[in-house]
Order: structure tokens, then C-alpha cells, then sequence
């Protein structure tokens, strides 16, 4: 009976330590990509099976950045272990910053560009953090 209670206690515990799924869209700039748009994204994420707990990480999406130049007809996607570093969970749609800041810490990363003209989504990175070489699928194609 004890190590049965233990047990639950335990599982208790550890459920109580995940983040729960979340759909939620926070719209940090009027300014960034379609809401309805990044929903379908998200649908096309969660297919991989890297990315099968998409709903429990953070997701920002925004348009892209190639050569110093905004890209309107790319959207970048960074997803990242929620509550790493304080972040929560969700979909934010974001202005436009720096993704390329170095960081050799261990934690879930994924790395993906959508293109609007063609309706393409490349995945190119998705893993540790900490292990670049492994989570790196490919060199960006778009």
C-alpha cells in the first residue's frame, strides 16, 4: 500500500511539473504575421515527430530577416522549452529581433522557416540546444 501511494504521489508530482498545452495566441505587434495563418503552421509543426508536444512549448513566430532586410514573404519560427529562462508556453507573434544570439545552454530548440509564396515549411533544426550539431537537420533552404 505504501510504495502504491508513494507512486501516486510521485506521478502527482512530476504532472505537476509539465506544462500544460497551450493554444493561446499572444499578439505582441500588430505588425507580424496572420493569426489564422501561424494556427496552420503550428498544424503542420505538430505532424513532426520532434516537435509532437508543440502545445506545451513556446512558439514566436515573425516575419523573416535575411540580410539585414525584413522578408514579408517568410515567417521565422523559434520554438523553445517552456518556462526555460522564465518564458511561458503559448504562440507569440512578434516583431522583429535578434534570433542569432549565441547560447550553449541544454534546452529544447526548433528552428523553422515558412515560406508564403510556395506554402512550404522547412524544419532545419529541431533538438538540445546544447548539442547544435545533432538538432541540426540541414543548412536553412529558405
Amino acid at each position: 500500500m505504501r510504495t502504491v501511494t508513494g507512486s501516486l504521489i510521485v506521478s502527482l508530482l512530476l504532472a505537476g511539473c509539465s506544462p500544460e498545452p497551450t493554444y493561446e495566441v499572444t499578439l505582441e505587434t500588430t505588425d507580424g504575421p496572420d493569426p489564422a495563418l501561424v494556427t496552420q503552421i503550428e498544424e503542420q509543426l505538430s505532424r513532426d515527430p520532434c516537435l509532437s508536444d508543440i502545445a506545451t512549448m513556446r512558439r514566436e513566430y515573425r516575419y523573416g530577416m535575411r540580410d539585414g532586410e525584413e522578408d514579408r514573404g517568410l515567417i521565422d519560427i523559434k520554438v523553445q522549452e517552456a518556462d526555460f529562462d522564465g518564458l511561458p508556453a503559448g504562440i507569440f507573434i512578434k516583431g522583429q529581433s535578434n534570433f542569432g544570439m549565441f547560447d550553449d545552454r541544454s534546452y529544447f530548440v526548433a528552428f523553422a522557416t515558412y515560406h508564403l509564396g510556395r506554402g512550404e515549411l522547412d524544419i532545419w533544426a529541431c533538438g538540445d540546444n546544447a548539442n547544435s550539431a545533432q538538432s541540426m537537420r540541414h543548412k536553412p533552404r529558405i
